[in-house]
């Protein structure tokens, strides 16, 4: 059987694509001579990407990668101080940031500016709280506006997010909490998918999880909080955070965990670098624009099929 490409980019689609400026940056004469070229000449590719994407450094790189202690032990950005949300929000106030609905509502859409205050309301909310530069701060809770405000609301004011998939059992959930180090937790009370809710906030209660920041699921007030606990509302402080704290490569800004079947999960942080790494691939590999969307699936429910 004979095999055909799906879909073939047209010549302009070629001249005009992101890894075409990337060849024509470095006098590439084809991909492979490229690729050759990024192998060879690591420090010389992630020069050229960190300034093509436009990161905003508040301290210099003095040494894009040291390998002196050997390559299993590689520095990169050295010197270096950043908070890659400074550099989310480099684009117009008033164009989309997240495309979004609810479950039986039409579309929705927040801009990068609502997106941008939200975010600088949770970070102001965190410093409030106590939580300082390196202090892991839980998100129990699906992939709405609110989870991604605060996810670069936790990096913005330095502290570490750490994910817990809202599938999990109550012990599953407290082991991560442990092994992360969890000082604060952000939950949706229940969750609602399908025309069902499955309590969420409960399991936090059944392990004596630290503080907690709920987010109701509808406009009903929680009336099972703890004295420790909040709700979102009253969480948010009307101050927004005045400037992100820069930090260099090596800083955790994240943890995911291993799925555990094999055992106890592992917690695997993300560095400062890490975001870096996937604009990267997304500018270059996968060719995204200023205003192109981008639909991600983050859950896969009950009935087998992902969600978007």
């Amino acid at each position: 059987m004979t095999e055909r490409a799906v879909w073939t980019p047209t010549p302009e689609i070629i001249q005009n694509s992101n890894i075409q400026w990337l060849m024509d940056r470095v006098g590439a004469a084809d991909y492979q001579q490229l690729h050759r070229w990024s192998v060879e000449n690591r420090s010389d590719y992630w020069r050229v990407a960190v300034e093509r994407l436009g990161i905003r450094l508040r301290q210099p790189v003095t040494q894009m990668l040291d390998i002196s202690d050997g390559v299993d032990q590689a520095r990169w950005m050295v010197g270096g101080k950043w908070n890659i949300v400074d550099s989310c929000f480099d684009g117009p106030l008033e164009s989309p940031a997240i495309i979004y609905q609810r479950e039986n509502q039409a579309l929705r859409t927040m801009t990068l500016g609502e997106l941008q205050e939200l975010t600088a309301r949770v970070a102001a909310g965190l410093i409030a709280r106590g939580i300082e530069p390196g202090d892991a701060v839980a998100m129990l809770m699906p992939m709405t506006p609110i989870a991604v405000a605060i996810y670069l609301g936790i990096i913005q004011c330095g502290a570490v997010a750490v994910g817990i998939a809202e599938s999990f059992s109550s012990p599953e959930i407290a082991l991560r909490l442990q092994l992360g180090r969890v000082k604060l937790v952000f939950a949706t009370d229940v969750l609602q998918r399908g025309g069902k809710s499955h309590e969420l906030f409960a399991k936090l209660i059944d392990v004596d999880a630290p503080p907690t920041v709920v987010v109701p699921a509808d406009e009903c007030v929680v009336s099972t909080l703890r004295d420790i606990d909040s709700v979102w509302d009253e969480f948010l402080d009307h101050q927004s955070m005045p400037s992100s704290v820069a930090c260099h490569s090596d800083h955790p800004i994240g943890v995911l965990f291993s799925s555990g079947t094999t055992g106890e999960p592992k917690a695997i942080p993300w560095t400062n670098t890490c975001p870096l790494k996937c604009a990267a691939d997304a500018h270059f590999h996968q060719d995204i624009h200023p205003g192109d969307v981008l639909a991600t699936c983050t859950a896969i429910p009950g009935n087998g099929r992902p969600e978007c």
